[in-house]
């Protein structure tokens, strides 16, 4: 493997694992399990969603994003109600007490990411966003994976 590849390998990892370690510690704050911070997450961001929605763009584990879902309507979090025109599909929003811990949880996130973005200029945001995209498709590739973002 040629040398400068094996240099920026070990500095996108270190820069990728230094950026969840940043969520991870605003879990372990908010004393939140992670899957349920980005459900909260989400859920600010889109203001409700069905449960394949919420999987699909959280790109995790059903069982995982099941559980979550689960403890947090058990604790009044959100509200899970049968989905217009399909029945088997749930529609997930956030109840009072959700919208309060969200306001908590995933407004400074909300706030520092467009932050960190703003600190850009408008051209590199995007030159970000594609070639972070053209990686991440390539790696998908690499794994055997079927499209980015999808799960094999």
């Amino acid at each position: 493997m040629e040398e400068t590849i094996r240099r920026q390998m070990t500095e996108y990892n270190r820069l990728f694992k230094e950026e969840d370690g940043l969520y991870r510690e605003v879990s372990r704050r908010l004393d939140l399990p992670e899957t349920e911070l980005w459900i909260l997450y989400l859920l600010r961001l889109e203001g409700s969603c069905t449960q394949r929605e919420l999987r699909e763009r959280m790109v995790q584990a059903r069982q995982s994003v099941n559980t979550a879902l689960k403890a947090m309507e058990r604790r009044g979090v959100i509200a899970m109600t049968p989905a217009e025109g399909d029945r088997r599909s749930r529609t997930i929003r956030l109840t009072e007490r959700g919208e309060a811990l969200a306001a908590e949880a995933a407004d400074s996130i909300l706030a520092a990411e467009a932050a960190a973005m703003a600190s850009l200029s408008e051209r590199e945001r995007e030159t970000l966003l594609r070639l972070w995209e053209k990686y991440v498709a390539a790696l998908a590739k690499g794994l055997g994976h079927r499209e980015s973002g999808e799960q094999a």
